[in-house]
C-alpha cells in the first residue's frame, strides 16, 4: 500500500490535476509527491491520488513506480492536506 508514502521523481511523469480544470500536467524531475490515497491492489494501471505544491493530482501507479524513488522524510516538500 502506497498511501502516506512520499516519492521523489527521477524523471518527468504525466498526471491529471484534480480540481476545476482537470487538465494533464507534466510532473517535473525532482518533484516530491505524497500519496494520499490509492488502490490496495498491485495493478500497474491504477490511479493514485497525490499532492504536489498544494494541489491534488491523479497519477498512474506505473508512472510513480517507474520514475519515483521512495523517500523516508515524508515532510520534505509535499504539502500536507488538511
Amino acid at each position: 500500500m502506497l498511501s502516506g508514502k512520499s516519492f521523489k521523481m527521477a524523471e518527468g511523469a504525466l498526471a491529471i490535476e484534480i480540481g476545476t480544470s482537470r487538465t494533464w500536467v507534466k510532473i517535473p524531475v525532482g518533484t516530491i509527491l505524497k500519496v494520499i490515497s490509492g488502490p490496495d491492489g498491485e495493478g500497474d494501471h491504477r490511479l493514485l491520488i497525490v499532492t504536489w505544491e498544494r494541489c491534488v493530482y491523479a497519477i498512474f501507479s506505473v508512472e510513480l513506480k517507474a520514475y519515483g524513488t521512495e523517500i523516508e522524510d515524508q515532510s520534505a516538500g509535499a504539502y500536507e492536506m488538511q
